[in-house]
C-alpha cells in the first residue's frame, strides 16, 4: 500500500459483535475509518439485498477504499468490495470461499438454530468461547463481552 495516499477504511465486525472487535487494530493516523454496524434483516430478505443495504452508506466515489472484516463480517466485506472499486480487502478469522467452511458452519447453514442465538446466550456460554478463542484473563473476558 502506498503510504502517501489517504485510505478510507470500512470495517465490519463478526455477526453479533460490534466495533470493539477492532479496538486494538492499528491503522494509519491519516486514515478515514468507518465502522459498519449490522442492520436488522427485513423478513426473509435475500443475502444479496441485505448486502446492498449494508453498503448503502458507502460513498462509491471515494478513492482508496479498504475493507476489513472479522468472521462473517469478512464474508460481507468481500461481497461489498465487488460492488465498487476497492484498493484492498483484509480478512480476520474469516474465509475466502465456501470451500473453507468448517463442518459446524456448514451444519448451521442447514439448521436454523442461529435464530436462537442472542447476547444473553453468548455471554452465558463465555467459558466455552474462552477456551475456543484462547481467552485467559479478566481483561480478555471483558473485551470479549464488550464486543458482543
Amino acid at each position: 500500500m502506498d503510504l502517501s495516499k489517504t485510505y478510507h477504511y470500512f470495517l465490519i465486525p463478526g455477526l453479533g459483535f460490534n466495533s470493539e472487535t477492532f479496538k486494538k487494530l492499528q491503522l494509519p493516523a491519516v486514515a478515514s475509518i468507518t465502522y459498519i454496524d449490522w442492520i436488522e434483516p427485513e423478513g426473509d430478505e435475500p443475502l444479496s439485498n441485505y448486502i446492498l443495504r449494508m453498503a448503502k452508506g458507502i460513498d462509491r466515489n471515494l478513492p482508496n477504499k479498504v475493507f476489513i472484516g472479522h468472521s462473517f463480517g469478512g464474508v460481507m466485506v468481500q461481497e461489498i468490495a465487488q460492488l465498487m472499486e476497492t484498493e484492498k480487502v483484509f480478512l480476520i478469522s474469516s474465509i475466502k470461499s465456501t470451500k473453507e467452511m468448517s463442518w459446524n458452519i456448514k451444519l448451521l447453514r442447514t439448521l436454523p438454530i442461529y435464530k436462537l442465538v442472542n447476547h444473553v446466550l453468548i455471554n452465558s456460554t463465555f467459558p466455552v468461547w474462552a477456551k475456543m478463542h484462547d481467552f485467559h484473563n479478566q481483561e480478555e473476558k471483558e473485551a470479549f463481552t464488550a464486543m458482543v
